[in-house]
């Protein structure tokens, strides 16, 4: 199984990696067609609609999720029913809701475009995208559960290149901007949709079980809440820049947060395979713990390994990718690299919450970190607009992943390596500290060997303190996780 995973791993890293690259590469487009305050304006956009997919959402996802492997809730039988259940609940609701929404808005619109100048039809067009949006996320998580990596792939690349091509063409061929990218992602994500069907077509009728209904409801919604929480980071960041500050720093955050998702590279391939594996394992292997305990010294160090390389270069790489009025998103840059790190590791340290079934946990964890996040927000962004908003988000991942792992022991407790975790840290602080002061030094070839050089000395601490160890490596390379 530990072999499977490893080679999972690697399909969804090669996957998600021609995504997110397609996607920085789409991101560059656009950063050389629209200006820092259209940045700005598409981020209140997309944010906005976000919140709105919250409440569509409830849960499904992680409710087939939970229930697809667990024979003991969901004999094999019935799984079609499961995933045509969830699915039906997740079409019929999000048009209710979307509707819903677009009635309770509308009053407000003139008030939307004089305070945030963000057109009504742009509004209506972020809010039709998530109909499509929740439909394809199901077939996706789907397919993760059925273990079948490259056609999880290729669906996903497939529905993303069709949105980005139609929104390229709009976009450059018929200058609609913020417009033509909304239009593009609609469409995709409808045409997208038929593929889906037929990509889970063993798991997908016109069938319909009320008491899985209640029971996947009844799993799934307290993520309600703790999507809510989540919300009010990073798209809650963007409403109160807009309001403090003015769409071009809301512009600059996006900018920056678009930058540290290149660490996603790793954090999605890892998160896709790693759900349905420890689950798995959770259910059939007596070392799960162990398997667990690894698992979080050796993905904290591969994620520290390569946010510190983006922490230490980004400032070249935003030079040398876009126009001068985006390189004040560097600082903004560097601490949400290192909120991305803090967030990675969520997919370990809420393992106990899963396992115990107390989903409540997750949405209280969230408020907490939501709310240490909002009150930093309004101490730190009048005063230092992208910079403050993104330090608010860093502290704010580290309190969730924190919280995460506090709960989880009181539950099923894991004897983890803190000693490494806490070295960890130290080192991704560190080199933070050294890129903010090595911003300021002209470009210059004792420059790059300096960043080159203080980053070989993380992957020789990792060695030296025994994070990993040579032997560990060949343990992974072969499947050997334990």
């Amino acid at each position: 199984m530990a072999t499977q995973f490893i080679k999972d791993i690697f399909i969804y890293g090669i996957g998600n990696s021609l995504l997110k690259l397609l996607t920085f590469f789409v991101f560059l487009v656009y950063a050389n067609v629209l200006t820092i305050e259209e940045f700005g304006i598409f981020s209140l956009i997309t944010s906005l609609a976000n919140f709105v997919i919250i409440f569509l959402s409830i849960g499904m996802s992680n409710s087939v999720q939970r229930y697809y492997l667990d024979t003991s809730e969901i004999p094999v039988s019935q799984r079609p029913l499961l995933v045509s259940t969830a699915l039906w609940i997740t079409s019929v609701w999000s048009i209710v809701l979307t509707c819903a929404a677009v009635l309770i808005l509308s009053p407000f619109q003139g008030w939307i475009f004089h305070k945030y100048q963000l057109p009504w039809l742009l509004i209506l067009l972020g809010l039709a995208n998530n109909i499509p949006t929740q439909i394809i996320q199901l077939f996706s998580d789907t397919l993760r559960i059925h273990f079948r990596p490259w056609r999880y792939a290729g669906f996903t690349l497939v529905s993303t290149v069709l949105g980005y091509g139609i929104g390229l063409f709009l976009v450059l061929k018929l200058d609609l901007k913020i417009q033509g990218i909304l239009v593009g992602s609609l469409l995709g994500g409808l045409m997208s949709i038929p593929i889906g069907f037929w990509s889970v077509k063993k798991d997908i009728g016109f069938h319909w079980n009320s008491s899985i209904a209640k029971k996947i409801l009844h799993f799934g919604s307290p993520f309600v809440l703790a999507g809510i929480a989540s919300w009010m980071v990073v798209p809650l960041n963007q409403w109160l820049l807009a309001t403090f500050r003015g769409n071009q720093e809301v512009g600059l955050y996006n900018v920056a947060f678009n930058f540290s998702n290149i660490l996603n590279f790793f954090i999605s391939a890892f998160a896709i395979a790693w759900g349905p594996y420890i689950l798995k394992a959770y259910a059939e292997n007596p070392n799960y713990k162990l398997i667990v305990s690894r698992a979080l010294s050796y993905w904290a160090f591969l994620l520290i390994a390569f946010a510190s390389l983006l922490i230490l270069f980004c400032q070249e790489i935003l030079q040398l990718t876009t126009p001068r009025a985006f390189w004040g998103a560097l600082t903004p840059t560097i601490f949400l690299l290192i909120s991305n790190v803090f967030l990675g590791t969520t997919q370990i340290t809420a393992l106990g919450i899963t396992f115990a079934r107390k989903t409540h946990l997750i949405s209280i964890s969230a408020w907490i970190s939501a709310i240490a996040n909002f009150i930093l927000n309004v101490l730190l962004t009048p005063q230092w607009g992208a910079v403050g908003a993104s330090i608010a988000t860093c502290i704010a991942s580290a309190v969730l992943t924190c919280a995460y792992l506090y709960c989880s022991q009181r539950l099923n407790p894991i004897s983890f390596q803190y000693d490494h975790l806490i070295f960890l840290s130290l080192t991704i602080c560190s080199i933070a500290i050294c890129a903010l002061v090595l911003k300021t030094y002209p470009h210059s070839l004792a420059l790059i060997s300096t960043k080159l050089f203080l980053w070989m000395l993380i992957i020789a601490g990792g060695f030296v303190y025994r994070v990993v160890t040579p032997k560990q490596i060949k343990n992974l390379i072969l499947g050997r996780v334990v």
